[in-house]
């Protein structure tokens, strides 16, 4: 949300707000929140992978933000 002071009446704009998803570190086992940042993906049957930091380890991980699963998982 940001504040923007016009004359004597302050307007509030909203901006568009990342989704949020959880995924599961494969280091230490813990659910982490990821953002997803991109307006609505087109569907297709690939899945898309999006580099995240994690906050459990400190690393980077591949997540698909649609369901949440790391790409070390399609084993």
């Amino acid at each position: 949300m940001i504040w923007i002071n016009v004359g004597r009446c302050p307007i509030w704009r909203l901006e568009p707000m990342a989704k949020p998803f959880i995924f599961k570190c494969p280091k230490f086992g813990l659910n982490v929140q990821g953002y997803d940042d991109e307006d609505e993906p087109e569907r297709t049957e690939r899945r898309r992978y999006k580099m995240c930091e994690c906050l459990a380890c400190g690393g980077f991980h591949l997540v698909d933000p649609d369901t949440g699963e790391l790409i070390s998982d399609r084993r």
